[in-house]
């Protein structure tokens, strides 16, 4: 009955709900996205090969769904904890050190995520002025993609980051699980 007061609890269940929500949208969205990209993909490759009169537009929209997709999925898989990362030296260190250098290494992606943001709000001031060649569509709208993955990104960084101390705060080193989960 503890952990429901202790506040890093609340404050991860709060998150959790939060991060899980946006995982959901995002499974959708790739899902959407990825079906635009093989459609967009058949369409050009079929009327450039087998009719021999290519559409313009398809590379264009290729390359702005790819964009999404690829960070959006890049949330996914931080999320599932599937994205590459190098924990080589975290997990051959015992207990509260392990736990401490998870923390270091969620503080920096948080830390890169923000600066990251703060460039990509330079970014998209600049990109709102340039347009696609063919399909016309506001350079904003690609930008948006790489924005909106990392906020993702971010706010699954913040779940876990709130998800170690709550562990911490339990006296907990990370290795152990909680009997009935978080």
């Amino acid at each position: 009955m503890e952990q429901r007061r202790n506040l890093f609890y609340l404050m991860y269940r709060f998150c959790d709900k939060i991060s899980e929500i946006l995982n959901r949208a995002c499974k959708v969205f790739c899902l959407v996205i990825g079906s635009v990209l093989v459609v967009n993909l058949f369409l050009g490759v079929f009327t450039r090969f087998v009719l021999n009169n290519p559409l313009d537009f398809t590379e264009e929209i290729a390359r702005f769904c790819m964009l999404w997709f690829a960070f959006i999925g890049g949330s996914i898989a931080l999320r599932q904890k599937e994205l590459i990362s190098f924990t080589f030296v975290i997990d051959k260190v015992p207990g509260t050190v392990n736990q401490g250098m998870r923390i270091l290494n969620l503080v920096l992606m948080i830390v890169f995520l923000a600066v990251f943001l703060n460039a990509g709000t330079d970014a998209m001031k600049i990109f709102r002025f340039g347009k696609a060649s063919v399909t016309k569509i506001n350079q904003a709208w690609t930008a948006a993609g790489i924005y909106a993955g990392a906020v993702v990104m971010l706010i699954h960084c913040v779940t876990d980051l709130l998800r170690e101390f709550y562990e911490m705060s339990l006296g907990k080193n990370g290795n152990e699980k909680e009997e009935g989960g978080l």
